[in-house]
């Protein structure tokens, strides 16, 4: 396979110094957190939602989502991105009023008022360590690319990814992440209508004829044609039906107010109606990179079918789109579309690191380590916790990398399971209830763990203990258990004092 050549690599610096330089154009008006952690709540709405957009695609999704078709079909994609846009005006319906109303930084300053101070160290923790799992395969993914394209050594891509995202990150806050992150955007979207160009002139300008070829193959995996969007199914054994996309949508729409990279990025404007903008902006780029990247996929599908002999030097499914782009498309096109990659990655990075220093600096730092407030030492303070973030997140990419055989989307949802149902249900259940407690939502917590250990396991620690549920069901049900446990178990202790949780449910 062909590598990237001198001018390629070109573009990517280009693409690189250009990010960097943005942090330090707005490194001089870090002054306060709130600048730092929420750009001063002045970014317009359609800016946020592409920021969110590009911080929630990450490479697991743009090397991923074509890798997923590929290898099985079209459901995930297509069926989910469009349940997906409903499920997103739901969750602004609910969520919006109440982080409208509430001066916050952290969002887990809501468990403390509603609950009490312990669950929302507990909150904290288990965002922590979902933000962990999380950048963790998506730094392998990216890597892996990099190292298809290159012949960069996939530690040696991880670290050099980190490094330069925090360092814009670092030095320019909330501000340079969302600005970079539209930028990203821009370069993701030009990335793959570049890719769509060139499969179909490969293909004379008819897609009738990539479709056709697409269809005409049946996943080994699925024993669906990989044109397939959508089925009826209700099993739990099979993947991507079209009720277990429904719902892990609907479980996504509860996430969306309890995540605190998603808050944090509606919080950034300065009004409701924006914030409703921003989901909503949201759920129609997702429908659309989601066709796009099915599209993709296909056409892969259609060019390997032609051209049999390309197909044996792949090694994995999530190598698809890097090792098309170095094999065929032109100098400086194809480092514009590994910059797009490079993009992908950075912009979710960031965004985390950021989101992580925030939680770390408000929720334990000026919560519990030190009296000095002040808006200078805690603006000092998120700095160093950015860079030992970045660290962390480095630490746990490198080992992941020795678990790769499965596609990233599968090993992410295996592992944030354990840790983002719980805390979305700790926020779901304060909101909707005003009978619910702190002794009852931790049980429901710890019930939601054991379910989701006991369906997927740990990676080189523990095996599952029940077979036969499909990963796509897993978060969902390790919801549904923390929140009916939580509820009942709340039930045996005694209520909160309703003076107490006054604004902070949504009746």
């Amino acid at each position: 396979m062909n590598q990237l050549s001198f001018p390629d690599y070109l573009v990517i610096l280009a693409y690189l110094v250009g990010i960097i330089l943005l942090g330090f154009i707005f490194s001089k008006r870090q002054t306060s957190p709130k600048e730092y952690f929420l750009a001063s709540k002045n970014i317009p709405w359609w800016a946020a939602g592409m920021s969110i957009f590009a911080t929630l695609l990450s490479a697991q999704t743009f090397l991923g989502g074509p890798g997923w078709v590929f290898a099985r079909d079209s459901r995930w994609l297509i069926t989910g991105s469009v349940i997906g846009l409903g499920t997103v005006a739901l969750a602004a319906a609910v969520w919006v009023p109440l982080w409208q109303k509430l001066p916050i930084l952290s969002i887990y300053e809501y468990l403390e008022r509603r609950f009490h101070p312990g669950l929302r160290i507990v909150g904290a923790l288990f965002f922590l360590c979902n933000c962990t799992f999380w950048m963790g395969n998506a730094l392998v993914i990216t890597a892996q690319g990099f190292n298809a394209a290159t012949g960069v050594s996939i530690e040696t891509g991880i670290w050099c990814i980190v490094l330069l995202t925090m360092v814009y990150t670092t030095l320019g806050g909330a501000r340079a992440v969302i600005w970079s992150d539209v930028a990203q955007f821009l370069l993701l979207f030009l990335t793959y209508i570049v890719i769509a160009w060139l499969l179909l002139a490969e293909f004379q300008w008819h897609p009738q004829e990539i479709y056709n070829i697409a269809s005409s193959k049946t996943s080994e995996i699925t024993g669906y044609p990989h044109t397939t969007m959508v089925s009826f199914e209700f099993n739990f054994a099979i993947e991507a039906t079209f009720w277990a996309l429904l719902f892990s949508q609907l479980i996504l729409s509860i996430n969306y107010g309890a995540d605190q990279i998603y808050v944090q990025k509606m919080l950034s404007t300065n009004s409701k109606k924006s914030m409703s903008r921003v989901l909503m902006s949201y759920g129609v780029w997702t429908l659309v990179f989601g066709t796009l990247s099915t599209m993709i996929a296909w056409g892969m599908i259609a060019f390997y079918d032609r051209h049999p002999d390309l197909s044996s030097s792949l090694s994995h499914p999530d190598q698809v789109l890097p090792h098309f782009v170095v094999s065929q498309v032109p100098v400086i096109i194809r480092g514009l579309i590994m910059a797009g990659i490079l993009a992908a990655m950075m912009s979710t990075l960031s965004s985390v690191i950021n989101s992580m220093s925030t939680v770390t600096t408000i929720d334990f730092f000026s919560r519990y380590l030190t009296q000095n407030n002040s808006e200078h030492y805690l603006t000092l303070i998120s700095k160093f916790s950015s860079v030992f973030h970045a660290i962390l997140l480095l630490s746990f990419a490198i080992w992941q990398s020795s678990y790769s055989e499965a596609n990233v989307v599968e090993r992410h949802t295996k592992l944030v399971a354990m840790t983002n149902a719980p805390v979305a249900a700790f926020f779901f259940l304060g909101i909707i209830s005003k009978r619910t407690n702190t002794p009852g939502v931790l049980i429901g917590a710890a019930a939601g763990v054991m379910a989701a250990l006991s369906l997927v396991g740990f990676q080189g620690f523990m095996e599952p203990l029940i077979q036969g549920v499909n990963f796509f069901w897993v978060n969902g049900i390790s919801m549904i258990v923390s929140l009916m446990v939580g509820f009942f178990s709340s039930l045996l202790f005694k209520p909160p004092n309703p003076e107490s949780i006054k604004q902070l449910t949504i009746r």
